[in-house]
């Protein structure tokens, strides 16, 4: 490095530990360029951009750069210092970092869905950020974490007491789009118009998403390929066909060709004649084939679903016990098979609980409802009487959890009444008290 280039390395080493603002000034009348910086985008805070933390990128004047200077320093002084490193050759251009990233380095970051913004009157699932003084700033957790706001008269149809109560940061829930301005980047977001059946719909198709966006980022990542990409071969247009990537993704795991050998994609090549020539290519290498396929296997491997049946099995005859344990309900556990047996358990007479578990539900509906009729044709024969209390059905864990709580509290209140032991030593004398003979008298 030559002698003028190190002594002018020290003098802009000096300006931007001492006095940045200087530095940046002069450079900036040097090149005759405008800063980028960040200003808000809110609606109610667009006249006054240094008190909003919402980020667009826009040209301010060389006037006003400074002042948005004091707010994010660290930003330039990160992007113009490495420039002049570069312009300098202290690093080779080959390694050379931007904004923090090598080059070689894929990007993973991207939207789930193929629209950039979400459309309007539709629920989309957001994460609160900041809470200002109009509203609440979030990201749309959906659409590569863009932002949007949240006006506090949007955030419930009561009167607002206490804002903390109604949203808190880091929370998660869904909200009802308003408006969206594509070439401004801003979004209007609802609390308050999001109905029970948004909310559902919402959180469902967010957790197939994210199951899907989980599985490509893994794949992007450990082919060092960019997730865009990967979205724009595979994901999007599996979005397109089925509905859902999530369902495409489900047939995978037992059939990968019948769904990725359908995909393809345009190659530009340059013929024999110079012109340039449009081919159409398998979209899905072998190597992206093997690894997605291995993750989609080992994350959305079939788990198998609980189906539950609630009776009533009562009979009164001689032997009555020995009718229900012995002959109905083995009657039951025998329409089973390997596949999905049969269980029969007591909860508390006379109520009793028929399950079984399968990968299929339609059939482990079918083999309760055949345990069912299996049982009443057996107890009927001693005069009993089965009642079906919930005809079968899928249940998830949290039914599962709370039929133990039941079970237990049923036997907890058993034992609590468990017969008269001790009442026989705790009873009065309640007698009519001693009679004296003579006087013809009672004696208390």
């Amino acid at each position: 490095m030559s002698f003028k280039k190190i002594i002018f390395f020290l003098i802009i080493h000096g300006l931007i530990i001492s006095t940045p603002s200087v530095f940046f000034f002069i450079l900036v009348q040097f090149s005759g360029e405008s800063i980028s910086t960040t200003v808000s985008s809110s609606s109610a805070a667009r006249e006054f951009p240094w008190r909003s933390q919402r980020t667009f990128l826009l040209c301010y004047p060389q006037r006003t750069f400074l002042e948005n200077l004091k707010i994010y320093p660290s930003l330039f002084v990160f992007q113009l210092f490495e420039e002049v490193k570069k312009e300098l050759d202290l690093v080779p251009r080959s390694s050379h970092v931007s904004l923090g990233r090598q080059n070689q380095t894929p990007n993973l970051e991207c939207r789930m869905y193929e629209a950039k913004y979400p459309e309007v009157d539709m629920a989309v699932m957001i994460q609160v950020k900041n809470i200002a003084d109009m509203g609440a700033y979030v990201s749309l957790l959906e659409y590569n974490n863009i932002e949007g706001m949240i006006l506090f008269s949007e955030l419930s149809r009561r009167r607002i007491r206490s804002v903390s109560s109604l949203i808190k940061v880091g929370r998660i829930e869904p909200v009802m789009v308003l408006r969206v301005d594509k070439e401004k980047g801003y979004i209007d977001l609802s609390k308050r118009r999001v109905s029970e059946e948004d909310i559902q719909t919402c959180e469902e198709r967010y957790n197939k998403s994210k199951l899907v966006h989980s599985i490509m980022r893994h794949v992007a990542e450990t082919l060092s390929i960019d997730l865009e990409e990967l979205y724009v071969n595979i994901g999007w247009p599996l979005y397109r066909k089925h509905g859902h990537a999530f369902e495409a993704f489900k047939i995978l795991v037992t059939d990968p060709d019948s769904v990725l050998g359908s995909l393809t994609r345009e190659v530009k090549e340059v013929g024999p004649d110079g012109q340039e020539v449009t081919k159409v290519v398998p979209a899905v290498t072998e190597e992206v084939k093997d690894a997605l396929v291995k993750n989609i296997r080992r994350r959305m491997t079939p788990q198998p679903m609980k189906i539950r049946a609630d009776i009533e099995l009562k009979c009164f005859q001689f032997d009555g016990v020995v009718h229900i344990k012995v002959e109905a309900m083995r009657k039951a556990e025998a329409a089973g098979n390997d596949d999905c047996p049969v269980k029969i358990k007591l909860v508390a007479p006379p109520l009793y609980v028929l399950t079984t578990q399968t990968l299929d539900k339609d059939q482990g509906i079918e083999i309760l409802t055949e345990a069912i009729v299996a049982c009443t044709e057996t107890i009927d024969q001693h005069k009993g009487k089965l009642v079906v209390k919930e005809a079968p059905r899928a249940v998830s864990e949290r039914d599962d959890k709370m039929l133990t709580e039941h079970m237990a509290k049923l036997r907890m209140d058993n034992e609590e009444i468990s017969g008269d032991e001790e009442s026989g030593e705790e009873e009065e004398d309640t007698g009519m008290g001693e009679v004296d003979i003579e006087g013809a008298g009672i004696i208390e």
